[in-house]
């Protein structure tokens, strides 16, 4: 880019433009660009939670409308009414979740009052799914509200190809006090250079943040989760692990692959007040 400006610099000083006045509109004209990337979201909702996920949309329109491309909400459960008052809002668009296994939306009792569709197995099928759209894009839970402009975390992701928040300091939220049996025997956790694994503390599903072309973030942080949707046996509380469904915590299990597949020195950012997270989904 200095080559450019030094050969548009020459150019201009044999026309005699001021070329202090041409480099300081130059500049200005590249911060704009810069300035300006668009925003991508991606959230889900079935019809008991619409209306939090009404709250999420306007959060989102009053801090973020101008760089605002799409949010993409995708279908746990809605109703064609709701379907057309989504599709009816400025930069929002309904999407069907790929049934990557026949079941993923099937409710399910996790040991809550209330069932939840397919293990949660189709949060990764939805990033999965928006990131055949959009070159990067930030997960949101349908609980959450944006407090604030999000323009820098945005060009995080860009940046550094991913945004993952930390669950926990302690080891409570250790990926071992979670994570089944079988999910250990299926990544082979148990083998001597994979326990280390099981001391990694988890990253919370509420707020992710991945970009496409990230060789790590998309290949084998994303699609390796997403195939294994293929079997719910990936996800689902079999009743094994020490902080399994009687303490409610097994609704994040696929992230024990996500950050299994991790190199172990990946770095977890953190940015707080940005979100107000009240989310169940």
């Amino acid at each position: 880019m200095l080559f450019s400006i030094a050969i548009r610099l020459q150019i201009i000083e044999e026309h005699s433009i001021n070329k202090k006045l041409y480099l300081i509109l130059l500049l200005f004209t590249t911060s704009l660009i810069l300035a300006y990337q668009p925003l991508y979201f991606c959230t889900a909702s079935n019809s008991t939670f619409f209306n939090p996920l009404k709250s999420f949309i306007g959060s989102v329109h009053k801090t973020n409308f101008d760089h605002l491309d799409e949010i993409a909400v995708f279908n746990l459960g809605l109703t064609q009414e709701q379907i057309d008052e989504l599709n009816s809002m400025q930069k929002v668009q309904v999407y069907e979740v790929e049934r990557t296994h026949p079941d993923i939306l099937e409710p399910v009792h996790t040991g809550r009052r209330y069932k939840v569709p397919g293990w949660y197995a189709w949060k990764p099928v939805a990033i999965k799914q928006a990131l055949d759209m959009f070159p990067y894009v930030l997960w949101q839970d349908a609980g959450n509200v944006v407090l604030r402009p999000l323009d820098e975390l945005f060009e995080h992701i860009r940046q550094h190809g991913y945004f993952l928040i930390g669950s926990g300091t302690d080891q409570k939220h250790a990926i071992r006090q979670h994570a089944t049996q079988y999910q250990i025997k299926k990544c082979d956790l148990d083998q001597k250079d994979k326990k280390w694994i099981l001391d990694m503390l988890e990253t919370m599903g509420a707020t992710i943040g991945i970009a496409r072309d990230h060789p790590v973030a998309y290949n084998q942080f994303l699609l390796p989760i997403y195939e294994l949707t293929r079997d719910l046996r990936n996800f689902s509380d079999d009743g094994t692990c020490p902080r399994g469904s009687p303490l409610h915590d097994n609704r994040y299990q696929w992230r024990v692959f996500l950050v299994g597949s991790l190199d172990r020195k990946t770095a977890i950012c953190s940015m707080p007040f940005i979100f107000s997270a009240r989310s169940r989904i």
